[in-house]
């Protein structure tokens, strides 16, 4: 009698079962009027729209956004209302060309460039990862991977995010400075991030800085060329509003850093010490990586993903949808149990489900939401540094 394989029950039950319910989740946003101009896509669709108009360098100011956002809408809405367009300028050629079809085709483009350059992270990924028949498992689960899912539901641009930092997390692997620094650039599309991530390199890998500070330069450079002088001040005004995290949408109480956690932890305490609280995390975090990174001969796959946990907790933005960065860590620990030989070789397969699952259930509780995540966070960190405590060495016979 055949013997019946029930981890590869599980992988498929879980990976059909998670395309199920991605699937019903954006029919149910795409078809309902209120919930897809609910998202965040109107405000990169209305940043087009305004670049079609030939006055590009007006897609940063609140009042047209407003009315770009009210021309979608049907109906006038409030300036606190309003989904602010603060990304950088570099992105708005594409979000131009995608916005000469309607509201909702426009959607569709957006979220299968999403999706692709997705993939092309994943990619990078997967390429850390020693040789073995799991990739396709690897590679399936990560695409499904719950914040990704959550990213392209509201179409936002963390697909650049996860791409730079995917490219920049093997260059530091296989020993590239340049594909690192490169892939480092790419991560401005959050630049507080990015800032984080690439000031320790001043003091170990001073190449990845170098070739860092050329891609972001270039990066700079074609920002300015798309909207210009005034278009550049305009950027700037309203990302000084944002890091402030004052008005429109920041929904600070909502985020997944230390910030979120402070003001749900303490909701009487006042907004701005808790600003300034996180302010000084964030410093925090760029000290200790710098100490990590030059009392360190060698910047390894480890480092990479304790500096990705660190971004998380320690960006003084950063909603759900930027969780896609959590692949970083995540792949770093299979990349250490592969190579060390910790555990089954093939049980790490599971853990990008395993993941997913873990935030998709805690989505049916607000306490749970706002503390897996932490805690996902937490098992990450001691398993990068400390894996001979998470899991018994197992050294496969034969």
């Amino acid at each position: 009698m055949k013997r019946i394989n029930l981890g590869r029950i599980f992988l498929i039950a879980g990976l059909l079962s998670q395309a199920i319910i991605y699937s019903a989740l954006w029919v149910r946003m795409i078809t309902s009027a209120a919930e897809r101009t609910g998202t965040d896509f109107i405000a990169f669709y209305s940043a087009g729209r305004i670049a079609l108009t030939g006055r590009v360098y007006e897609a940063y100011l609140p009042q047209v956004q407003q009315a770009a956002e009210e021309n979608v809408l049907g109906f006038t809405i409030a300036i606190e209302e309003l989904a602010p367009f603060v990304h950088p300028p570099f992105i708005i050629p594409p979000l131009a060309l995608i916005a000469y079809l309607p509201y909702v085709s426009a959607f569709y483009a957006w979220a299968i460039i999403l999706l692709a350059i997705f993939s092309i992270a994943v990619y990078f990924l997967y390429r850390v990862i020693p040789p073995g028949d799991d990739r396709g498992v690897l590679i399936a689960s990560s695409l499904l991977f719950f914040p990704i899912f959550v990213s392209i539901l509201n179409g936002q641009d963390s697909a650049l995010l996860l791409l730079g930092a995917a490219v920049w997390y093997y260059g530091l692997v296989k020993g590239n400075d340049r594909l690192a620094g490169l892939g480092l650039a790419l991560t401005v599309i959050r630049p507080h991030i990015a800032l984080l991530l690439a000031i320790p390199f001043l003091f170990r890998g001073r190449r990845v800085w170098w070739w860092f500070l050329a891609g972001a330069s270039g990066l700079a450079l074609f920002s300015f060329l798309v909207v210009g002088l005034r278009g550049t001040v305009n950027f700037l005004h309203i990302l000084t509003i944002s890091a402030s995290g004052e008005g429109y949408k920041t929904n600070e109480i909502a985020m997944v850093n230390f910030l979120g956690l402070l003001r749900r932890l303490v909701p009487t305490l006042a907004p701005e010490p808790t600003r300034v609280i996180s302010w000084v995390t964030y410093f925090i975090g760029i000290v200790f990586l710098s100490v990590l990174w030059a009392r360190s001969e060698q910047i390894k796959a480890k480092h990479a993903g304790a500096a990705i946990l660190v971004a998380i907790l320690a960006a003084p933005h950063l909603h759900y949808h930027d969780l896609v960065l959590l692949l970083i860590p995540l792949f770093s620990v299979i990349a250490i149990i592969k190579s060390e030989k910790y555990l089954n070789q093939g049980i790490t397969r599971y853990f990008p489900l395993i993941a997913s699952w873990l935030l998709i259930g805690s989505n049916f509780h607000p306490l749970l939401k706002y503390s897996i995540p932490y805690l996902l966070g937490l098992v990450l960190a001691v398993s990068l540094w400390y894996p001979e405590i998470v899991f018994k060495k197992w050294m496969r016979s034969g």
